[in-house]
């Protein structure tokens, strides 16, 4: 504890590498300075977890202009410590002595330093639990969409109801179908929109983009998403950078809309008033909902069918095809009740409490809603899934909180087998040799030991080195290019497994060979 004669402590600063200054009125007002010294030094000593104690401002060679700023606040002396997020300087916490010069002494400078590092774990705290909430709102976005989708057979509903709920949900400034004349070489015309007021409708907008074909089109074709942080900071052909200027877009994600495995559109997300960094949760919501509507195109597509074929009466076509365009349809919407059911399952958003649960049906349920990731394409051949469950009691737990740990695991094996399958296609590339068969495979196995219920989760991708495994779980630590990942991922696992659950999560790994990781909760039977 501070002694009782101490002023009250002042946490101060902003959410970012760079803090703000902030000195306290004898009233406890706190007024924002910026520092231009930390703002220059990406933080200075307090990068380094540095404190800082000033026992007399007059004999402790501060510059002038920071003797008149501690003047204008009747600050005397001073102890500071830095509040961390990672190895980035959140903000700072500050103790001032306005009456007269003051001595700190060792244990008080000590208290300040453990009162930042605990606020340091509250913002941390609050990061993971806002960021793990959103992605359960994207979850229960995405099943309202397929739900909206099993109900209605109206496209232009669907469309309206998607881009809206969409733009809700990713809180951007522009949602909008963009469909392509396939007759005019890439020319189209956005045909649904939601916007916010501040920016300019481009419905009914037509657009040539005599660009796209070339540089853009076989990406969308393979299921590409595309997501630009600033639409000046990339390397992108001037004629696509005029027509996203003339829409006011600074940043977007696009999405290809597939029908029968052609491009018909595009789901396009856009930040019009200032870059954006798409968190890779995001980028999966988009490539979801965008999915949802390809199931859409193709149901509308059946019916249509099935209208041209009664109105022609030709009945000797109906009976031959009607059956399979029927058939067709009951599977289509068979594939959308399992997709519904395993987001009501992996999202369970209506239970936030403990609950006894199957933990396999988390598991299958995570893994049909990554099954497009799965698919085989253009740039892979598909992903085997090997699973070896034993029959488990029932685990009490949360299960949305559960399921996201199995999303993110899974989604990180995937990325590393993808990473591996270039790797290897591109060594095989340069020696001008034919490139060998690559098994990618993932196996998931549960057990029950010793009143703990096992989860393995291993793939056979390149592996983790020593070096970057021993800090997987640290918040905000990623081994990705910029903008492809956040670093919480893992972290939040961590925080679920060990914290909300009392178990265990390890990671093991052998370069070259392959990844595993070992979850562990008491079963408390």
């Amino acid at each position: 504890m501070l002694s009782p004669y101490s002023p009250p402590l002042h946490p101060t600063g902003g959410i970012g590498a760079m803090p703000k200054a902030g000195y306290a009125y004898a009233q406890n007002e706190i007024p924002a300075i910026a520092d231009t010294y930390l703002q220059q030094t990406q933080g200075g000593r307090y990068v380094d977890n540095q404190t800082f104690t000033v026992n007399d401002i007059y004999q402790a060679g501060l510059t002038k202009c920071h003797v008149t700023l501690l003047e204008q606040f009747q600050a005397k002396a001073f102890a500071t410590a830095p509040i961390l997020q990672g190895d980035k300087v959140w903000g700072v916490i500050a103790a001032y002595q306005n009456s007269s010069p003051r001595q700190w002494q060792s244990y008080e400078v000590e208290s300040l330093t453990k009162i930042g590092t605990q606020i340091g774990v509250a913002v941390r705290h609050h990061k993971l639990l806002a960021y793990a909430q959103y992605q359960a709102e994207q979850q229960k976005t995405l099943t309202s969409v397929i739900t909206r989708i099993r109900e209605s057979l109206d496209l232009d509903t669907i469309f309206q109801t998607t881009v809206t709920e969409a733009r809700q949900m990713l809180q951007a400034d522009r949602v909008t179908i963009f469909r392509f004349d396939l007759q005019k070489d890439w020319e189209g015309e956005f045909i649904s929109e939601d916007v916010v007021p501040e920016c300019n409708s481009v419905i009914a907008e037509k657009v040539y983009d005599y660009c796209f074909g070339e540089n853009f089109a076989p990406l969308y074709a393979q299921g590409r998403v595309n997501a630009i942080a600033d639409i000046y900071q990339g390397k992108f052909p001037g004629c696509y950078i005029q027509i996203l200027e003339k829409f006011q877009v600074r940043a977007n994600m696009i999405a290809p809309l597939l029908k029968k495995g052609e491009l018909w559109g595009l789901l396009c997300i856009h930040q019009c008033t200032a870059p954006r960094h798409w968190q890779p949760s995001e980028i999966e919501f988009t490539s979801q909902i965008a999915e949802q509507l390809g199931v859409a195109l193709k149901q509308d597509s059946y019916l249509k069918q099935v209208q041209e074929q009664i109105d022609k009466t030709d009945l000797d076509f109906l009976i031959e095809d009607l059956p399979k365009t029927l058939e067709s349809m009951k599977v289509g919407t068979e594939r959308i009740c399992e997709i519904v059911l395993s987001l009501r399952n992996f999202s369970r958003t209506d239970e936030a409490e403990l609950k006894p649960v199957d933990i396999r049906e988390g598991l299958d349920s995570t893994l049909l809603i990554l099954g497009h990731r799965l698919k085989n394409n253009n740039e892979r051949p598909a992903i085997e899934i090997v699973k070896e469950y034993v029959t488990l009691p029932l685990l009490e737990c949360y299960p949305a909180q559960l399921n996201q740990v199995f999303m993110n695991l899974l989604s990180n094996s995937i990325d590393a087998l993808e990473e591996k399958f270039k790797t290897i296609q591109q060594r095989y590339l340069k020696l001008s040799q034919r490139c060998p068969k690559i098994p990618l495979t993932i196996w998931i196995s549960t057990q029950a030991v010793n009143n703990l219920i096992v989860i393995r989760i291993a793939d056979n991708g390149l592996g983790i080195p020593e070096e970057v495994r021993s800090h997987i779980f640290d918040p905000f630590f990623t081994t990705k290019a910029p903008g492809k990942g956040t670093g919480l991922g893992l972290s939040i696992s961590y925080q679920i497994i060990v914290e909300k659950h009392h178990g265990q999560i390890k990671c093991s790994s052998k370069p070259g060979e392959g990844t595993e990781f070992l979850i562990e909760i008491p079963s408390g039977n």
